[in-house]
């Protein structure tokens, strides 16, 4: 019983750390669009 449930706190606390990164990924980006779509221009150009 208490492995199963070892497992699924596993699974929980892998998912959540990467729903959480994808997230900030896409605050970060929401925040900095200006910069970033900036250096892409720049890249491009």
């Amino acid at each position: 019983m208490e492995l199963h449930i070892g497992s699924d706190l596993q699974y929980i606390r892998i998912n959540g750390t990467v729903v959480g990164g994808l997230i900030g990924l896409v605050l970060f980006a929401l925040s900095h669009a200006s910069e970033l779509a900036r250096g892409l221009g720049a890249l491009a150009g």
